[in-house]
C-alpha cells in the first residue's frame, strides 16, 4: 500500500517544523553555491582587479584568444581583446600573455611578460604584443 502525505494530513506543529527545516536546507544550499563561485567573506577585499585590452602592435586591433596568466590563474581574451582577472593583493605582479590558438585569431604573437605595480591596477592596461 503507498501513502501520500499531504500537507493537511500534519499538524500545525508539524508544517511549522518541516518549514523551519526546508528554510534552512534553503540556506544551506543557497550559501554553498555562493561560496562555490564567489569564494569565502574574508576573500573579498584581499582581490583586486586586473583588467586590460590585449592589441597588435602591427595593426593595433585587439586580439581574441590571447591566454592571459598570473600565479597560476588563467583566462583567454574575448573576442574584443580584453581580459580581467582577480589576484591577491601583493606589492607587485607578473603578467604572462600567451598566443594560444596560433592562426585564428588573425596571425602569430610573440609571448609577453609584463611586471606591474600595485599603481598599475587602478586602470585597465593596454598590452601591445608583436606577430611572429
Amino acid at each position: 500500500m503507498c501513502y501520500i502525505y499531504s500537507m493537511k494530513t500534519f499538524s500545525e506543529k508539524s508544517r511549522k517544523v518541516l518549514r523551519y527545516i526546508y528554510q534552512g536546507l534553503g540556506l544551506a544550499a543557497i550559501s554553498i553555491i555562493f561560496q562555490a563561485c564567489y569564494g569565502v567573506w574574508q576573500d573579498f577585499m584581499d582581490d583586486i582587479t586586473i583588467c586590460g585590452t590585449v592589441k597588435s602592435g602591427r595593426t593595433g586591433e585587439a586580439i581574441a584568444g590571447i591566454r592571459v596568466s598570473i600565479q597560476g590563474m588563467t583566462i583567454d581574451t574575448d573576442q574584443d581583446g580584453h581580459f580581467l582577472i582577480y589576484a591577491p593583493i601583493q606589492d607587485s605582479y607578473t603578467l604572462e600573455f600567451e598566443d594560444v590558438d596560433g592562426h585564428s585569431n588573425g596571425g602569430l604573437f610573440l609571448s609577453k611578460q609584463r611586471e606591474i605595480d600595485l599603481s598599475d591596477t587602478d586602470n585597465c592596461l593596454d598590452i601591445i604584443l608583436d606577430a611572429q
